[in-house]
């Protein structure tokens, strides 16, 4: 639209609304820098952000699952273009890239190599798996405590385990290990299932995680702060392999 156009475009034909997902992606840019930096250090957390900003004009959609790929070189360069980063040198970002490569969340992937060096990209579904389950854990051990939140966790890891296992595990006393389950239980954060071990032979209860109640228990608690919206708390995506899910 020209200059003329937009001269004639009446105020009131004007309609403005919020951009929800750049809220979103800035968000969730900024959470995602503020982890690499718990997790692994300062020099991890830069690159990464040197990565998000480069690498932001071809992100699309909020739930896409890697970024645009970047080369050695022109990761190194933009990184020194910074103040915090004008010092850096190649040896250290690659040192940097390949922590966040071995972590056990594969934030970070090598695509090969290519024009400039190897080529990285930031693996988004993966970093955004990782903040839900700190966000998730950080519910249940509010909750019900440590002991609950190393239980919860455990059971997400295995999906199911026997009482007894559990215990060894979580390293917790058998008789506290059966009132955190009864708790996780009777709040139906935890289900219970019935076990055959084979045809006639006595059967063994087993317990598991119940991701969608806590789901759940999330959005209410959204809901009773906000009555008046009816979308999904923020940060809760109920998409399989993209949210806790997988």
């Amino acid at each position: 639209m020209d200059a003329g156009t937009l001269s004639r475009v009446e105020e009131s034909d004007v309609l403005w609304r919020v951009n929800y997902d750049e809220f979103i992606r800035r968000f969730r840019h900024q959470a995602c820098v503020k982890l690499i930096k718990e997790r692994i250090d300062a020099t991890a957390s830069l690159v990464f952000e040197t990565m998000l900003k480069e690498t932001r004009a071809q992100e699309g959609p909020v739930k896409q699952k890697f970024s645009a790929s970047m080369s050695l070189e022109a990761i190194t360069s933009a990184i020194r273009s910074t103040s915090e980063g004008r010092l850096m040198t190649m040896d250290r970002v690659r040192s940097a890239l390949q922590q966040m490569i071995t972590d056990t969340s594969q934030i970070i992937q090598k695509m090969g190599e290519g024009l400039g060096g190897a080529h990285y990209v930031i693996n988004l579904q993966s970093i955004v798996r990782l903040m839900t389950m700190q966000e998730l854990e950080g519910i249940i051990a509010n909750r019900f405590g440590l002991s609950g939140c190393r239980v919860f966790r455990l059971l997400l890891m295995k999906k199911q385990l026997e009482q007894k296992q559990i215990a060894e595990m979580a390293m917790i006393p058998i008789k506290d290990t059966r009132e955190v389950l009864y708790t996780l239980l009777k709040e139906e954060f935890v289900q219970l299932q019935v076990l055959l071990l084979q045809p006639l032979a006595p059967f063994c209860l087993a317990y598991m995680s119940s991701v969608e109640n806590v789901v759940r228990w999330i959005e209410e608690e959204h809901r009773a702060v906000c009555p008046d919206d009816d979308s999904a708390a923020p940060g809760v995506n109920r998409s399989p392999g993209y949210g806790i899910y997988g």
